[in-house]
């Protein structure tokens, strides 16, 4: 009866609001775009949404993160001048259950955050922002801008997730040609991660230990200076996307410089300068796209696998390519499978451990219940024996503001292995997020 008297007093006023609309003359109702973008258009925007994540533990029996988190975006319509940012409030006190480190509980972050200038041969944008040339997942060889956020780094089974930094993004258009340029003025590289973190390295969390025996001294916050910049030219012919690319930076990730000059043996992290050269294409069909990269990075510095030189680091060339394919079957059933490699052919000293590193990524999904309900299953497989990763998910969209995500992130592999390190880390998660 309630909700029988609500409609009834809904069609009630409406009919009312539509008589009055009808009888007076100078009720101006035009529906025109240009009346809508001229006179009528926001000022702004602003909107967000307010969300409830839970990462459970199952083989350690505690709660990851029990994180709220308030996210907000504004943001100026989109003309020749506009403006965006967003950013994040969160409270998680699980955090507090594997780490010993101080952890702010309440944490405020600025995410993205610019200025944009737009035109119809010319784009600029200036402040904090993501730029992403790379096409891969899991083995990204052009992701290479922005460091991975150590409070909260994985995304999914088969992604990291990235912090925008200060830059100036310029890109020119000269159709069937576009031009782009990034600049950083400072070197923007990994925090470190907290100690006990669930997605602490092996290496670091050894190197620690250590430490807090008193047999080494560990610094592990240690920031580069310098700039970072990059280039990219893409040219669109006969349905092909092809892409030439250059950057040059500091790794994100650090190595560990070892000194023994002092009798006790000490390790600073580093994050060494690096070039990186390569392309990558793309050739959409009705259905799917074929995407593909490589990258040459020569004379890389890596940790080495032996102890060959006395700071333990070395040098090498190092290629990385990947290829892949995303298809749509049916209507809605979606694969994306993706092969990755890297090679150290001119390794010196042990560089790597393995001279050929390959794998896979994929994800498959579907949609049922009128497309509001979405299953899925994706991951990454190592198949030189470094692991894998697992995520069976289900995301449900109860309406335009309620949606909850629910699934499990499973590891194995050998504790040494890029994936099988986190092997003790398999997790469930839940997700409830409000948008407004």
């Amino acid at each position: 009866m309630r909700f029988l008297s609500f409609g009834l007093i809904f069609v009630f006023t409406f009919c009312i609001i539509a008589r009055i609309a009808h009888a007076q003359d100078d009720l101006n109702f035009d529906l025109e775009e240009e009346y809508f973008e001229q006179e009528h258009a926001p000022s702004y925007t602003l909107c967000g949404y307010v969300e409830n994540r839970t990462q459970f533990g199952v083989n350690q029996a505690e709660f990851y993160s029990f994180r709220q988190r308030l996210h907000l975006e504004f943001s100026t319509p989109p003309q020749r001048y506009s403006f965006f940012a967003d950013g994040d409030l969160d409270y998680d006190p699980a955090v507090q259950n594997w780490t010993d480190q101080d952890y702010e509980q309440f944490h405020a972050q600025l995410g993205k955050c610019y200025f944009s200038l737009d035109t119809d041969f010319f784009d600029l944008t200036a402040g904090q922002n993501i730029v992403r040339w790379g096409t891969g997942d899991g083995i990204n060889p052009f992701d290479l801008f922005n460091p991975v956020d150590s409070r909260d780094p994985i995304a999914n089974a088969r992604s990291l997730a990235r912090l925008p930094v200060p830059m100036l993004h310029a890109v020119v258009q000269a159709s069937p040609c576009t031009f782009e340029a990034v600049f950083l003025p400072q070197a923007q590289v990994n925090s470190p991660f907290l100690s006990g973190s669930p997605w602490e390295g092996t290496y670091l969390q050894t190197l620690r230990e250590h430490a807090q025996a008193g047999s080494l001294l560990l610094d592990d916050e240690n920031e580069p200076e310098g700039v970072e910049y990059g280039l990219r030219s893409a040219v669109t012919f006969d349905g092909w996307d092809l892409s030439l690319i250059f950057i040059r930076g500091y790794t994100n990730s650090a190595v560990f410089e070892k000194d023994t000059q002092a009798g006790i043996p000490s390790y600073t992290a580093k994050h060494p300068q690096f070039t990186a050269y390569g392309l990558n294409f793309a050739k959409g069909f009705s259905r799917g796209t074929l995407r593909g990269e490589l990258a040459l990075k020569p004379d890389s510095t890596f940790a080495a696998s032996s102890q060959a030189d006395d700071d333990g680091l070395v040098k090498a060339d190092y290629f990385q390519g990947v290829i892949g394919i995303d298809w749509t079957f049916f209507t809605d059933l979606y694969l994306n499978a993706q092969y990755f490699m890297e090679s150290f052919p001119q390794g010196r000293n042990g560089a790597a451990s393995r001279p050929y590193v390959d794998g896979m990524t994929f994800k498959i999904k579907d949609l049922f219940l009128d497309n509001a309900l979405e299953l899925g299953l994706q991951g990454m497989l190592y198949f030189s024996g470094d692991g894998l990763s697992l995520e069976p998910y289900a995301q449900y969209e109860i309406n335009d503001h309620w949606k909850i995500t629910a699934g499990f992130l499973l590891w194995e592999g050998e504790r040494q292995g890029r994936l099988g390190q986190y092997d003790d880390n398999d997790m469930a998660y839940l997700k409830i997020k409000y948008a407004f």
